[in-house]
């Protein structure tokens, strides 16, 4: 609940509670300036004060063009107009003319009375902040303390008086979680639904009073708080209000009252007849003596009595006659009060019926000025909420669809070409990778062939050439062998050395990096397909969630305080306007889920990609070795060529002429070749070149069909990609539909949505906006005359109770009217029988007068007893006189006027409590206090 909210909740019950307690605040009359105060507390559950508002209303009935004012309010501000106040020190100046000033301020001074708030539960004390949620038997103390006591003049004597508050506080208990409510000091009130408990006290008025001091035997209680009990379930409860006046003791207007002097003039009167008794008591008993000097002359009228008797005995016969005429008029009386009664009885329903109606029919006509009021109020926030918030909401799913439409649109048209070739892209994608699988196995071969052939191969050569070193260095001339022996070894040599060339020559020409480089490429180019698909999927994706977003928005709207008409109307719109936007989010939804799963198996061949560059990386790291290793060959090649040749002039020369000159000659060739083919092999096996190659062909080996866990072979990668493009061709069909129907009915779909928002759009604007407008003003039509129908109806239900109160005592009185007819009729017979008995009497009455006469004499000795007793009463009138009269006469001058005099001390000026944050010398004044405690939560409620 806001500041403004709690000031009019506690405006509210202030003025019911002032009306209960009988006193409204009271201004002097005649004064032209004055000033209200209204001090709202914010404070604890326990009434420990915590924040303080005060707001001043100068009364400006002078019509004074500076109004001067006195406060020691902080942050004071105007709260109703514009003008402005001079401020020196707590002095004001307000600048106005003849307006009054509504102003307010804070302060943290102490309050003139506090209060203090104890719980228990099942007698245990607890604390607020412990008590939430709770259950069992609730105790809640209230005490008020009054802080301003002021020396006073009681009489002719001074003391101190408190300052004379009066307090009120009221809490709302909900019948649901608060039964069996009791309070001790107040009353509890209940409509059905929740009790609320008002107790009041009146702090430091029996101190003032101080009724022990004049009787020690009074026993008056004057409430300083208050306790009340209840059983209690899941205990929470709202804020107290509590209300504290100065002026509620102004009501009893002793002033206007003469009862004290009434009361002494009364005692004085009291004193007189006293006194007055007492003589008359004298004069009894002067009386009964004179009685009994008087009776003889009654004696002597016994006798006139005797003859008055007889004719009482001759009256009492014509009065039987009498009788009979009257005992039938009444019978025939009877017989028409019964007639009444019954008649008086059909009135009595009738007019129950009648007022349980007129009852209905007030309920209903209350109900219905209360219901018109709220339709007008949901009506007004429904047309508030609409245009504040839905409108845009409305616009921005216009703008938004829209935008959709077109980029779908667009994206549609561009997906066009590339969906016609992608079937045979895929094909190709899946012939290459066939391709590439094999290769990367023909290249492992290779690595192979490189590792367990070529190098053991060279190594043999290189070993072979330093054995034919050897010995052509021992056949030359200045050799250490015979060149009959060294050509023998260098034939048998010359064939292991040959096949070793023709191994390495066979290696040095490969073009695998070259082949690995092609299908990299290829693979790459279909993974940017699927990157392109993707994109345009979760471009379309965030169209759809912005129209499930407008679906939000029309499916929050509110009609529950519609009537049942209009409340259809905005269902039925709103309904269409949801159905045309889910059908093309559904369509779309389904395409875009298809389109991005698939889109997703493309975009993986990027990896596949990746993996098949990295090894036509490393197979073209080998090129500068392999063509090392083949220049080397040639020459192994070449070399073995010459010695071949040579060797066979060697040994056509050695037939003819040993000695001869072609023979060295030979000889120095071959040595020159091996010299050759030894370096070259010695380059081939231990040159940086080797290492380089025989670590290029483990790479290649690996990349090839090894791989490893972290990196897999050329040839798993190239099968990867083969697999997952084939699942994606044969799915394809069913992503894309016949003849790419899922396309053409996401387009189709968004197209929808942007139709059925414009739409939307239109009946708002047209149809609802209008109909809402028409149902405020029909609203207002209704709720112009409900003060008059309202009250219309409070009379009549007034009324009814008057009629039906008249009814029932009616119908009462007729039992008892025919109840004393049907005695009348029936006594008929007694009184004729009593009017014989009479006459009888009357005989009889002439027989006792002579008794009578007899019985005088008995008479005189009475007499005498009475005038000995008047004299003993006229004594005991004086005791009563002296020990009674005079001691409450003396009760009444003294005691009863102290109290009078504290009651007018307690109500002086002097002890008047006017105002809290200051007033002006000579303005009159008055303030109020109101006290909201916080609310205690349920905490399950959290």
């Amino acid at each position: 609940m806001n500041r403004n909210r709690k000031k009019a909740v506690a405006a509210s019950v202030a003025v019911g509670m002032t009306v209960v307690m009988g006193a409204s605040p009271i201004l002097a009359a005649d004064t032209d300036i004055s000033k209200e105060e209204t001090v709202y507390v914010n404070a604890a559950a326990d009434g420990t004060p915590e924040d303080i508002t005060v707001s001043d209303w100068l009364k400006n009935s002078a019509s004074a063009g500076d109004l001067s004012d006195e406060s020691d309010l902080k942050d004071i501000k105007n709260v109703k107009g514009d003008e402005t106040f001079e401020q020196d020190g707590s002095n004001l100046t307000w600048n106005t003319e003849d307006k009054d000033i509504y102003y307010q301020g804070t302060t943290n001074k102490d309050l003139p009375v506090s209060m203090e708030i104890k719980y228990y539960l099942d007698g245990v004390q607890v604390s607020p902040s412990d008590l939430g949620g709770k259950s069992g038997h609730l105790k809640i103390e209230v005490n008020y303390t009054n802080n301003v006591k002021n020396k006073t003049k009681v009489g002719k004597k001074t003391t101190d008086v408190y300052a004379p508050f009066v307090m009120a506080t009221a809490m709302i208990l909900p019948t649901d979680n608060f039964t069996n409510v009791t309070i001790d000091n107040g009353k509890v009130l209940s409509d059905g639904q929740r009790n609320i408990a008002i107790g009041v006290g009146m702090p430091g008025l029996s101190e003032s009073l101080d009724l022990k001091s004049i009787d020690e035997d009074i026993d008056l209680d004057i409430p300083e708080g208050f306790t009340m009990e209840a059983d209690v379930t899941d205990f929470s409860m709202s804020s107290t209000f509590t209300f504290a006046l100065t002026d509620l003791l102004n009501s009893l207007n002793l002033d206007d009252v003469d009862g004290l002097d009434d009361l002494k003039d009364s005692m004085n009167d009291l004193t007189d007849a006293a006194t007055k008794l007492v003589d008359g008591s004298k004069e009894l008993s002067d009386g009964a003596s004179t009685l009994d000097e008087k009776y003889q002359e009654f004696d002597s009228g016994i006798g006139t009595l005797s003859s008055g008797v007889s004719t009482l005995s001759s009256g009492a016969s014509t009065l039987s006659s009498g009788v009979s005429s009257y005992t039938s008029g009444a019978d025939t009386l009877a017989g028409g009060v019964k007639q009444y009664v019954a008649g008086a009885d059909t009135l009595t329903s009738g007019v129950s019926q009648y007022v349980a109606g007129s009852n209905t029919l007030t309920s209903g006509v209350k109900t219905y000025v209360d219901g018109a009021a709220t339709l007008q109020k949901g009506i007004q926030t429904l047309k508030n909420g609409l245009a504040k918030e839905f409108t845009q909401g409305m616009n921005d799913l216009v703008k938004g669809t829209d935008e959709l439409n077109t980029r779908v649109s667009g994206l549609v048209e561009k997906l066009a070409g590339s969906l016609e070739t992608l079937p045979q892209d895929l094909s190709d994608i899946i012939t290459f990778a066939q391709s590439t699988q094999s290769f990367a196995k023909s290249t492992g071969d290779l690595a192979n062939g490189l590792l367990n052939s070529y190098m053991p191969g060279v190594k043999s050569a290189k070993e072979n050439t330093d054995a034919l070193k050897k010995l052509v260095d021992s056949m030359v001339p200045g050799g250490s062998s015979s060149p009959e022996a060294g050509t023998q070894q260098i034939e048998d040599g010359l064939a292991t050395a040959q096949a070793a060339a023709n191994s390495v020559s066979a290696v040095a020409g490969t073009s695998a990096a070259d082949q690995l480089n092609a299908a990299a490429s290829a693979v790459s180019a279909a993974a940017g397909t699927g990157d392109a698909l993707q994109g345009d999927a979760g471009t379309i994706s965030a169209g759809l969630d912005s129209a499930s977003s407008a679906i939000d928005i029309l499916s929050s709207i509110d009609t529950s305080s519609m009537d049942e008409a209009t409340a259809a109307a905005v269902n039925s719109a709103v309904q269409s306007a949801i159905g045309a936007i889910s059908g093309g989010v559904a369509t779309a939804q389904g395409g875009v889920a298809s389109l991005e799963a698939h889109a997703g198996q493309v975009s993986g061949l990027n990896e596949q990609a990746a993996a098949v560059q990295e090894a036509a990386g490393a197979v073209s790291s080998q090129s500068e070795q392999a063509a090392a290793v083949g220049d080397a060959a040639a020459q192994l090649q070449s070399g073995l060529s010459q010695i071949e040749s040579g060797l066979t002039t060697l040994n056509a020369d050695d037939t003819q002429k040993q000695d001869d000159a072609q023979t060295v000659a030979g000889l120095t060739a071959i040595k020159q070749y091996v010299d050759g083919i030894d370096a070259g092999l010695t380059t081939l096996v231990e040159g940086e070149d080797a290492q380089k190659l025989a670590a290029g062909a483990q790479t290649l080996q690996a990349m090839g069909t090894v791989g490893s866990k972290e990196q897999p072979s050329l040839e798993a990668a190239a099968g990867a990609v083969a697999t997952k493009v084939g699942a994606l061709a044969k799915e394809l069909p069913d992503i894309l539909g016949e003849n790419n129907k899922n396309v053409t009915d996401l387009q189709t779909g968004v197209k929808k949505l942007a139709d059925g928002a414009k739409a939307l759009q239109t009946g708002y604007k047209s149809t609802l906006l209008k109909g809402i407008d028409q149902l405020l003003s029909g609203a207002k039509q209704l709720t112009r005359n409900n003060r008059t129908i309202k009250s219309g109806a409070t009379q009549l239900e007034t009324s009814g109770k008057t009629l039906t109160g008249g009814a029932s005592q009616l119908a009462a009185n007729s039992g008892t009217l025919t109840s004393g007819a049907s005695q009348l009729s029936a006594n008929s017979g007694t009184l004729t029988s009593g009017a014989a008995q009479l006459a009888s009497g009357a005989q009889q009455l002439v027989s006792g007068t002579a008794t009578l006469s007899s019985g005088s004499t008995q008479v005189k000795a009475g007499i005498k007893s009475l005038s000995d007793g008047a004299k003993e009463l006229a004594d005991g009138t004086k005791k009563f006189d002296d020990e009674g009269i005079k001691k409450l006469s003396d009760l009444v001058e003294d005691d009863l006027q102290d109290l009078m005099d504290r009651f007018d001390a307690i109500r002086s000026d002097d002890n008047a409590y006017t105002s809290f944050s200051g007033k002006s010398t000579g303005m009159d004044g008055n303030v109020k206090f109101v006290i909201e405690t916080a609310a205690i939560d349920n905490d399950s409620d959290k």
